[in-house]
């Protein structure tokens, strides 16, 4: 009896001994889960900010082309509006001389007229004279 029970104390306590080894091996492997897990975290949250940096690269990149597309229309459009009114200027410049040139001819044609007129003033008085 005292042997049997012997036995069994011992296998009780071999059988405690291996539960407690296969709780330490369960512990462990959810520990290294645990530790796996919090790493696939790790990386998966640095994933993300590094995407929301990549996004924002992009983003920032996108909007510095569109800033230099609207600031090159913006050239353009200025170049274009400096060319139209230089247009204006060359126009308005060409009528005025158009203009001066007009009023030259119309004194001339008056100073023409006035020496015409004279003229003819002076031959009637000399017809008259000689009559």
């Amino acid at each position: 009896e005292r042997q049997l029970r012997a036995e069994l104390d011992a296998t009780l306590v071999r059988q405690r001994q291996e539960e407690q080894v296969q709780a330490r091996m369960v512990a462990l492997q959810q520990g290294a889960h645990a530790k796996a897990q919090r790493e696939v975290e790790v990386r998966i949250a640095a994933a993300r900010t590094r995407l929301r940096e990549v996004e924002s690269e992009e983003e920032a990149v996108q909007e510095r082309q569109l800033r230099a597309e609207l600031d090159a229309t913006l050239v353009r459009q200025r170049q274009e509006e400096q060319v139209q009114a230089r247009m204006v200027a060359l126009q308005q410049g060409a009528h005025a001389k158009a203009q001066r040139e007009v009023e030259v001819r119309i004194a001339a044609a008056r100073t023409r007229l006035r020496e015409v007129e004279s003229e003819e003033e002076a031959v009637q008085e000399r017809q008259l004279r000689a009559e």
